[in-house]
């Protein structure tokens, strides 16, 4: 009974530990996938690729942020998405980037990143 109780609470811990692990890396897959960006934002070919372009550009930020041992981590995506919205800002027309910056936020804010401010 006594190595029942103890492998339910080791096997308890672990799953506990893989949680908030999730809940970790979830905060780095906020770059959007192409296709689903395309047809939610209506992007002309022009814009396709250099959207594509800023999108890899922020995804591979995020990834190097992930395997970042910085003390500062929510900070930095932070400044990460404000620098992808500056870089997005001037490829899409204003109806295009109002709704980038609210899916963005949605995103990040379902990934537990608060307290962002987007012009």
């Amino acid at each position: 009974m006594k190595k029942f109780i103890l492998m339910l609470i080791v096997a308890l811990s672990f799953n506990t530990v893989a949680m908030a692990g999730e809940k970790l890396e979830n905060k780095y897959q906020i770059a959007m996938d192409m296709s689903q960006l395309n047809a939610y934002l209506g992007l002309s070919v022009t814009q396709y690729s250099k959207v594509e372009s800023v999108n890899k550009f922020f995804a591979n930020q995020l990834a190097n942020l992930a395997k970042s041992t910085a003390a500062n981590k929510e900070e930095s995506i932070r400044v990460a998405i404000m620098n992808n919205c500056r870089m997005m800002k001037p490829l899409l027309e204003e109806a295009q980037y109002a709704k980038y910056t609210k899916m963005l936020l949605m995103m990040a804010k379902n990934a537990g990143i608060e307290n962002i401010e987007i012009q």
